[in-house]
């Protein structure tokens, strides 16, 4: 149940004052911005009508988060606050005789303090009902006064929107740089309503930054309204188009300054400047026909603005999710794969059909190729559409962090003007990580108590969803069809797996965290507890440590080898489940070595041989494809066996794997099977220098198993010096001959003489 705590609102200079005054008569004014622990504030009266004698200060600590008791904890022109008094109201009173004429209350927390106040007094409840009001930003020790203005503020979300704890949206009067987050006039404040711990949305948002995936910045703040403690909220970035957000090209934007331009052209009125704009945010057309006419005057924008632009490849967001609402919206429809795709910005592209057609071709492509046997479609590979990186980091923060909701909705992607599809930002976790909301419900048939039991920490959470009848919309599962992906999602995972094993580590960021949160997060769980509550051995704080411990554990397991990955993400309701067919489809080398884990190296700075003997008569054409690059396709000989050498230049070299995959197909192109093979190419870089003064260098690579001749300086080189003789290659600029002209080495990298 919601408590009742309110008082009136004033703000004075200084800091942010719930005061009892009358207009015009004396009142208190607090003089520090950022109350602390340790440091006195101090409290003077000001303004006249003061009544007659000693003025003498009181001050008073409230309840936790609630309305004053009279619990006096000083007297005098200053009080020092202590950590007792975090997440409590403190009171000063003006009296003299005992008599109060005036008080003022600020509310004591360890995190920043935001007090909004509606001008009409009510409290926003019902989704996008926006009132006008002020924040006021409290700082504390590590931040000052943060903002101090004009705003709107609205209930945002649409489930949680329904639920007691609101989630709110808010836009300030003015682009303002909060806790360092780069200029914007947009912001949220995340009520975090099931998630008990607070720190899902964060951690998430957080990690995804750190490898790469566009996450949220945020942080923490107890928010008071209408004069109310409503609890403490997680301060964060609104997921928008915008230079410090989504940084693409913003039609939006460009529509605003077409219309300013136009304005100063034709001699617009403000209001018809203003109108302008929404008239080209609402109808895009003039993007591609380079016209707007408004009130009998006709411009053409690429003349108005110098920064016009008509190239319609990007300055697109999108969503992918079930709820399907937003102006613009479109299906794509690939194997089993039904993808609904929401238009974030611009928000009436709709409107403009040739932009329209654009994004829902260009998406139609890339799903297309995603559910493909080889992940090409129109000869474009999956990865030419989209960055192949955000598609691996995108699919390991989902699946780390065991996010539910990401299988159905919260999935973002952008494009800008040129670029391929990006996968991000990061966003909504408060239904995944174990959260209390997906606990079930258990009650003890002698007592009546009701527990919540814990769910399971193992299995996939996102790429195995499926439905009935396979129709899903649940991506991930088809990228986990992919050999390739897999191969370069199994690298990824222990290139980040320490970073991600960090955050729950004793003393890791769950535990600062916990320590950060501890006061706020018990007056939350006092005001708005969901079912198991913050802190304690059975609170959300440790159930999220230690879900995350048993699914490391779980995951390490699964990513032991690309092939076990692959078996333990195979799933049916994808398109095309990948089942290798080794007897069909053989795979040979001519110049590699077996190394375990399915991994074959090649050792040598020589081409890949390849050979594929296929016995079954029914296979009649074979398409090889290495990493993202078709290798080779064609019939298969009557011989039956297929031979095929790879470039080197044609396979990574960096100590990744490469991934070798053969379709086998038959004559009316039915494919019959697939199958891959690792490959880890061994080499090394021997580096030359001339060492006469001149910057010149050389270079040659070998494999580690290789015995090769050095480069000879005149033949292979071209190097010469008059007067001198080679005689052979040193170590150092200045040392003697160490390797003789036209002597042979061997893995000179792993003996350490390089």
């Amino acid at each position: 149940m919601k408590k009742s705590h309110a008082f009136g609102l004033m703000l004075i200079a200084g800091l942010v004052l719930q005061a009892q005054t009358l207009w015009g008569a004396p009142s208190v004014v607090l003089t520090s911005e950022r109350p602390m622990v340790g440091v006195p504030i101090a409290a003077v009266v000001d303004g006249d009508g003061v009544p007659a004698g000693t003025v003498v200060m009181k001050w008073f600590r409230g309840d936790t988060g609630g309305q004053f008791a009279a619990t006096p904890i000083a007297q005098g022109d200053a009080y020092t606050p202590t950590e007792s008094d975090y997440e409590h109201w403190i009171k000063v009173s003006a009296t003299v005789d005992g008599g109060e004429f005036a008080s003022a209350a600020f509310f004591f927390s360890k995190l920043p303090v935001f007090y909004l106040t509606t001008d009409d007094g009510l409290e926003p409840t019902a989704a996008k009902e926006e009132h006008t009001g002020t924040l006021r930003a409290q700082g504390n020790n590590e931040f000052a006064m943060l903002y101090d203005g004009a705003c709107t503020i609205k209930v945002r979300g649409n489930s949680t929107s329904k639920l007691p704890k609101k989630p709110y949206k808010i836009k300030l009067d003015k682009k303002t740089d909060m806790f360092g987050f780069g200029k914007n006039k947009h912001w949220v404040l995340l009520a975090n309503y099931y998630d008990e711990s607070l720190m899902r949305n964060k951690l998430a948002y957080d990690f995804a930054r750190d490898i790469g995936v566009l996450g949220m910045k945020s942080t923490w703040v107890d928010c008071v309204l209408n004069g109310a403690y409503i609890g403490c909220y997680q301060f964060c970035e609104h997921v928008r188009v915008g230079s410090e957000r989504v940084n693409i090209y913003d039609w939006e934007d460009a529509a605003e300054s077409v219309a300013g331009k136009f304005a100063d052209s034709f001699g617009l009125t403000a209001d018809e400047e203003d109108e302008l704009t929404e008239l080209l945010q609402t109808d895009l057309s003039w993007v591609t026909s380079d016209s707007v006419t408004y009130k009998g005057n006709t411009g053409k924008p690429s003349k108005l603005w110098k920064k016009y632009s008509a190239d319609i490849t990007g300055g697109y967001f999108f969503e992918f999710s079930h709820e399907y609402d937003e102006v613009s919206r479109f299906m794509t429809a690939s194997g089993k794969l039904n993808i609904k795709t929401m238009v974030k910005s611009p928000e009436y592209l709709c409107s403009n059909e040739t932009m329209f057609q654009y994004c829902q071709d260009y998406l139609q492509q890339y799903w297309d190729a995603c559910t493909s046997p080889d992940g090409f479609a129109a000869d474009r590979h999956y990865s030419e559409l989209a960055d192949f990186d955000s598609m691996v980091d995108y699919w390991l923060v989902m699946e780390l962090f065991g996010n539910n909701d990401a299988g159905y909705k919260s999935r973002f992607a952008y494009k800008d003007q040129g670029g391929k599809l990006v996968f991000g930002p990061a966003w909504d976790f408060d239904w995944g990580v174990g959260s209390p909301v997906i606990r079930k419900e258990v009650i003890d048939s002698e007592t009546g108590a009701v527990t919540y039991k814990p769910v399971s920490a193992t299995g996939w959470k996102v790429s195995q969803n499926g439905s009935d009848n396979g129709i899903t919309a649940g991506f991930y599962k088809e990228w986990a069809d992919d050999p390739y992906f897999l191969t370069r999602l199994y690298e990824r995972y222990w290139q980040v797996r320490e970073r991600f094993a960090a955050i729950l580590a004793d003393g890791g960021l769950i535990d600062q965290y916990a320590s950060l949160l501890a006061e706020a997060g018990a007056a939350n769980e006092d005001m708005w507890k969901f079912r198991i509550g913050f802190s304690g051995d059975d609170g959300d704080v440790q159930g999220l440590k230690t879900y995350l411990a048993k699914r490391l554990v779980w995951l390490d397991k699964q990513f032991a080898a690309v092939p076990t990955l692959l078996a333990s993400l195979r799933t049916s309701y994808s398109s095309l489940p990948y089942e290798a067919a080794p007897t069909l489809l053989p795979v040979a080398f001519a110049n590699t070595t077996a190394t375990g884990d399915g991994v074959e190296t090649l050792a040598a700075a020589q081409p890949l041989q390849l050979h594929f003997p296929i016995t079954d008569s029914q296979v009649a054409r074979l398409d090889v494809v290495v990493n993202d690059i078709k290798a080779g396709s064609g019939p298969v000989p009557a011989s039956r066996m297929v031979d095929l050498k790879i470039p080197l230049e044609r396979l990574v070299t960096d100590g990744r794997l490469n991934c070798i995959q053969c379709n086998a197909y038959d004559m009316s192109g039915k494919l019959l099977g697939r199958n891959f093979a690792l490959v880890r190419v061994d080499l090394y870089t021997i580096c030359f220098h001339k060492c006469d003064g001149s910057d010149e260098t050389g270079s040659q690579v070998l494999g580690v198993d290789e015995t090769k001749r050095l480069l000879w300086k005149d033949s292979q080189l071209g190097w010469t010096r008059t007067g001198y003789t080679f005689e052979g290659w040193a170590e150092t600029a200045t040392g003697a001959v160490k390797y003789a002209n036209g002597e042979s080495v061997k893995d000179l990298a792993a003996a350490g003489k390089i």
